[in-house]
């Protein structure tokens, strides 16, 4: 780049410049603030507006304050002077809800407004209400409810424990069971029902035998029977014979 070049381009932008400086220096003049206090027509400046202001509220607002603030100084004074033993009385409810053993109550509220004692000036208490106007049981301190809190725990890690050792003699107990197809109880009682069977089926096996070895025995005895009964004739004859032929002789 040649110095004609660079001196051309830096007497644009010197130029570009002073334009964008001029129109803002124009806008600043034409939008300026009037600081002063002085009128000229419709033209009034700040400090002239603001001390009209100041004016107005002095004449206008000033003692109408005034009276407020020494109608309000006798309750604020009353108020200031109770303010320790209101202060105690916050301190103590506070101290019943963190550690305290007393029910635990809320603001009694009627129409959107919180009801006042108003011999000691300090809000009526009453029990919590849920939604439907009936009390909320179970509330207590925040120490009480924690004390509860922990013991619950207690009792949910003493359970939790419990559980453990109960799954772990049901997983024992499952070992011991088995699937039947390994050793274990059901691979006992298995074997213990098809050696079962097996009997039964011996059992089956045997009952025709069983049946035919008792008509055997009954045919047997039947026949016993009839021998006897057949020896008894024959001793019968066989005696009375015997007479007669000594006679013979």
């Amino acid at each position: 780049m040649s110095w004609n070049t660079a001196g051309r381009i830096a007497l644009f932008v010197n130029l570009a410049l002073s334009l964008v400086f001029a129109f803002w220096g124009m806008a600043v003049y034409a939008n300026r603030v009037d600081w002063s206090n002085q009128r000229s027509g419709d033209n009034v400046g700040a400090y002239a507006r603001r001390d009209e202001v100041i004016k107005d509220l002095r004449d206008k607002e000033a003692p109408t304050a005034g009276a407020h603030w020494n109608a309000a100084s006798p309750a604020m004074k009353e108020l200031e002077a109770r303010r320790p033993e209101i202060q105690k009385w916050y301190a103590s409810d506070l101290e019943n809800l963190s550690a305290g053993n007393k029910p635990v109550q809320a603001l009694v509220v009627k129409k959107g407004v919180t009801e006042i004692n108003p011999a000691d000036g300090v809000p009526v208490l009453g029990p919590v209400l849920d939604k439907d106007g009936k009390p909320i049981q179970g509330l207590a301190s925040t120490e009480t409810l924690h004390q509860n809190f922990m013991q619950l725990q207690d009792q949910i890690t003493q359970t939790a424990n419990e559980i453990g050792s109960l799954v772990n003699a049901e997983e024992k107990l499952t070992t011991e069971i088995g699937d039947g197809r390994e050793k274990g109880l059901r691979f006992d009682l298995a074997a213990e029902k098809l050696e079962e069977k097996k009997l039964l089926d011996e059992q089956e096996f045997l009952k025709p035998l069983l049946y035919n070895r008792q008509v055997e025995h009954d045919l047997l005895v039947k026949r016993q029977k009839e021998l006897e009964a057949r020896i008894s004739k024959l001793r019968r004859v066989s005696l009375a014979k015997q007479p007669s032929t000594a006679l013979d002789k």
